[in-house]
């Protein structure tokens, strides 16, 4: 198999066995493959397309694949406990046994959030600069905070704002 290589320019380059042209060796994706240069053999155009010729050839295949996903939860848990491992170092486990500890209420304003749809759930809030978990907020309590950048005297102030024109 073609290995990757460095072409005059300096540049890293492979030749693609799909549609047998030198490409960048950023074209292809990446293979854990003893004995590999660490990229496929194919370029990810020749793979996309072979994957939707597939695709189209077999539709129900790719309906069963996904009701499969569907029904055994790999498609919701997967992608989630991906994002939870890379963003915070944290299990969905994890994750949930925090929501489970807050009653699956906002730590900041207390809305329950117990009966509401998975993507409307609590978030995991954490500081920007440390990368610490602090806990789990709704959407809005977060975004707010986030809005703030943070920032404990501007929301102090903001509070001040709040009570000097509070018009109840």
């Amino acid at each position: 198999m073609p290995a990757a290589y460095i072409n005059e320019n300096g540049e890293r380059v492979k030749l693609c066995l799909g549609c047998r042209v030198i490409l960048p060796a950023d074209r292809f994706g990446k293979s854990t493959k003893d004995g590999s240069d660490g990229l496929r053999v194919r370029c990810k155009p020749c793979v996309n397309a072979d994957s939707r010729a597939r695709s189209a050839s077999n539709p129900d295949m790719v309906r069963r694949h996904y009701e499969q996903k569907l029904a055994n939860g790999t498609f919701a848990r997967s992608g989630r406990r991906h994002r939870f491992k890379v963003k915070y170092g944290l299990t969905p486990e994890q994750v949930d046994a925090m929501k489970l500890a807050a009653g699956y209420r906002c730590e900041i304003c207390g809305k329950d959030l117990s009966d509401e749809k998975p993507r409307a759930t609590l978030n995991v809030d954490h500081c920007h600069k440390t990368g610490k978990i602090r806990g789990v907020l709704c959407p809005n309590c977060n975004r707010a905070i986030g809005l703030f950048g943070d920032n404990v005297d501007a929301m102090a102030n903001a509070i001040l704002y709040l009570k000097r024109h509070d018009t109840r």
